[in-house]
């Protein structure tokens, strides 16, 4: 009888130890694995994400800097950094295509102030950014600038040349003319003309996306879109102002 005790024991301890295995596996399988650190867009932000063609050192001392001023009145402004960078804290343009993959889960929109001369190499970035448009993000695009001994290029020519619905922004010299080393085409939506100061970096999506962040909330991702398109159409000017897209309200410091 005592045998029979002692079988029952060690069998109830056997049973528990597998249920206890058993819901320990189950309880870790329900536990998603963690992936890319990214933070979930807050509901009550406009979360502004950038990717720029600078390095870090460059993006901390040139990008930000212009990101908080232009944005500084919009107390629910958030501005992120996506750009991927090497070892040596310069721009990886090779790890784009992935950083964009996960961009859309914190962002309203983005800001991509980097463009180049495509080749087939670059086709994964192109990709990225057609989907994410796809699933209306609304992304705002340097018309890019040439690079030291390389001949000009039709926007046709480069990476965001390729992605239609990209809202691509020019830059304007003082003189109201294109910026001479810039790229050029009918792809671009406008070209705004930034302060004296920073005229011919090609930073001129900045101050669109900054004044876009200010006035995000008027209207949906999908009727910005909409809403860009038709103020072009309607507009006499060959490149249409920051205050034909978004009023004259609350004014950026630039022209």
């Amino acid at each position: 009888m005592k045998n029979i005790a002692t079988g029952l024991f060690w069998a109830t301890c056997f049973s528990f130890g597998l249920m206890t295995s058993a819901q320990a596996v189950e309880q870790q399988e329900a536990t998603p694995k963690e992936e890319a650190k990214v933070a979930p867009r807050k509901s009550n932000a406009t979360v502004v994400g950038i990717v720029s063609g600078q390095s870090k050192e460059q993006f901390e001392a040139q990008i930000m800097p212009i990101l908080k001023a232009q944005t500084e009145a919009c107390a629910r402004c958030e501005i992120v950094n996506l750009t991927p960078y090497t070892s040596k804290a310069e721009f990886d343009v090779n790890a784009v295509a992935a950083q964009l993959a996960e961009s859309a889960k914190q962002v309203n929109f983005l800001v991509i102030n980097w463009n180049s001369k495509y080749h087939p190499e670059l086709e994964p970035i192109v990709a990225a950014l057609k989907k994410l448009i796809s699933e209306d993000v609304v992304i705002i695009g340097a018309a890019g600038v040439a690079k030291y001994n390389e001949n000009l290029l039709p926007i046709s020519r480069t990476v965001l040349g390729q992605v239609p619905d990209l809202v691509i922004v020019g830059e304007l010299e003082q003189s109201e003319r294109l910026l001479n080393h810039g790229y050029y085409g009918p792809e671009m939506l406008t070209a705004i003309r930034p302060p004296k100061e920073f005229m011919g970096l090609g930073f001129a999506s900045l101050f669109f996306g900054s004044r876009l962040a200010t006035n995000w909330n008027q209207r949906s991702s999908e009727d910005w879109l909409v809403h860009f398109k038709s103020t072009k159409s309607k507009t006499r000017r060959m490149w249409p102002s920051l205050e034909d897209f978004f009023g004259r309200g609350k004014r950026n410091n630039f022209n």
